[in-house]
């Protein structure tokens, strides 16, 4: 051990690099914190986990494991490794790596917790009924109680196969459409001047999906805390979802996606990660798209795409051309800057901007500004009202509004407008980085 070296000191040293997004820098601290004295096994923990956000994933192995080379049974190290190997779907190798910290201590609830998750993973429904019966004996009223039996029951039936397998026959279908052919759909809608709307389905939307009463019956549990988790994001406690009307007005969903020319839907790669990380908003959001879908009628005129659309029209060019075909456009969004910035950079005006309250979880991210105010019901109700009394026809929208903005691109659509739903796309193009990898489609269309 080197004498003088300390342990507090590397970790600081670790996280200052982090936040000027140095990966080098911080593999080097963390290489150096192994030669400081034993004596505060969390300062080497938390290097790891710092190490293991950023995907600095073998430096962060080897500092979970010189953890427990002195400390084979430390909680935490054996936790986070576990987190680590579950990160790359490895949930034998995490469970195991979980059992030490197990063993040494069977009141964990935060462990006994995780290594249900990697049952659920293992598909093991009755050895995992087992531990969830352990975690009811050490913690009765842990809050994900509510939840793992119902996931339990959901994963069983609905495997990573049937889900994969459920996506990838809707890809199959002629209806399911590449960036090309929606961009000429949307085009054409300008063109004729007709009602049209392009919208895109996550695990918000999914969340929020009833398939039936006995469906609800069913996964209750799950569903309530996938629909508490989804409205975190966007609210952040500011309303009660169920009080407020809110959970009530999201239920209409169905109906939304039914009337959408185009809907965006997960993709392969997508459900396969969600069943990597076994996450129960993930895998039963995703997985109960392709459920509403195999409810509906056939209908000609309904077409489908991949959800990240937006990104594939922005890229292409196509998005842009759309924009810049268009004398005026309205625009749905929280960023107050967005119409200038749309103007100055196409030459193209917002007639008719409605800006809403962003997702309260990013407010340190999109700014005080453009998270201020309640979406939900006030604003919600006063944009549908405008949007429902005018007449659109031919007028393009884009739309920025997480799950309310699917209602105001049918709203639009069926007062004649042409609504595109582009999501978080107008966080990246003003710099706002709310989703990974958007740094790259900062300034671009």
């Amino acid at each position: 051990m080197i004498a003088d070296c300390d342990s507090a000191h590397a970790l600081s040293e670790v996280e200052a690099a982090r936040a000027r997004n140095d990966k080098a820098a911080m593999a080097t601290w963390a290489e150096t914190a192994t030669g400081c004295d034993f004596e505060d096994p969390l300062d080497f923990v938390r290097i790891g986990i710092h190490l293991r956000d950023v995907e600095l994933f073998d430096p962060a192995t080897r500092m979970f494991d010189f953890v427990l080379k002195r400390d084979p049974g430390h909680g935490a190290a054996c936790y986070e490794l576990a987190w680590l190997h579950m990160l790359h779907g490895r949930h034998v190798e995490a469970f195991l790596a979980l059992e030490p910290g197990l063993e040494r201590n069977l009141s964990d609830a935060r462990a006994l917790s995780l290594a249900i998750r990697l049952l659920f993973g293992m598909g093991s429904k009755t050895y995992t009924q087992a531990m969830i019966g352990q975690l009811k004996h050490v913690q009765p009223n842990h809050p994900a109680l509510a939840w793992h039996e119902a996931f339990n029951d959901y994963v069983s039936t609905f495997s990573e196969k049937i889900a994969v397998m459920a996506c990838l026959k809707v890809e199959r279908l002629p209806a399911y459409l590449k960036e090309p052919a929606v961009a000429t759909r949307i085009e054409e809608a300008l063109r004729v001047r007709a009602g049209f709307s392009l919208i895109r389905l996550g695990d918000g939307e999914g969340a929020f999906l009833r398939l039936s009463d006995a469906d609800e019956r069913s996964y209750c549990g799950l569903y309530r805390y996938n629909r508490l988790d989804r409205s975190h994001v966007w609210f952040n406690g500011t309303i009660d979802i169920y009080a407020s009307g809110f959970a009530e007005t999201a239920f209409g969903l169905d109906k939304v996606i039914e009337n959408a020319d185009v809907a965006g839907l997960p993709y392969k790669t997508w459900i396969e990660h969600e069943y990597r990380i076994v996450s129960p908003t993930g895998i039963s959001s995703l997985v109960n798209v392709f459920r509403l879908l195999a409810t509906f009628s056939p209908n000609p005129a309904r077409f489908y795409t991949a959800q990240r659309i937006h990104i594939e029209l922005a890229r292409s060019g196509a998005l842009k051309r759309i924009i810049q075909s268009q004398k005026d456009i309205g625009l749905i969004a929280c960023h107050p800057a967005l119409p200038a910035f749309i103007r100055d950079t196409y030459g193209v005006e917002v007639s008719d901007f409605h800006r809403i309250p962003g997702e309260k979880l990013f407010e340190t991210i999109i700014g005080g500004e453009a998270a201020a105010g309640i979406h939900y019901p006030d604003r919600f109700n006063a944009i549908m009202d405008s949007l429902g009394r005018a007449d659109l026809s031919g007028k393009l929208y884009l739309v920025a509004g997480g799950i309310l903005g699917k209602f105001y691109c049918d709203r639009i659509k069926k007062s004649g407008g042409v609504a595109v739903d582009v999501g978080s796309l107008v966080d990246a193009w003003i710099g706002a980085n709310t989703r990974p990898g958007y740094e790259s489609l900062k300034g671009t269309i």
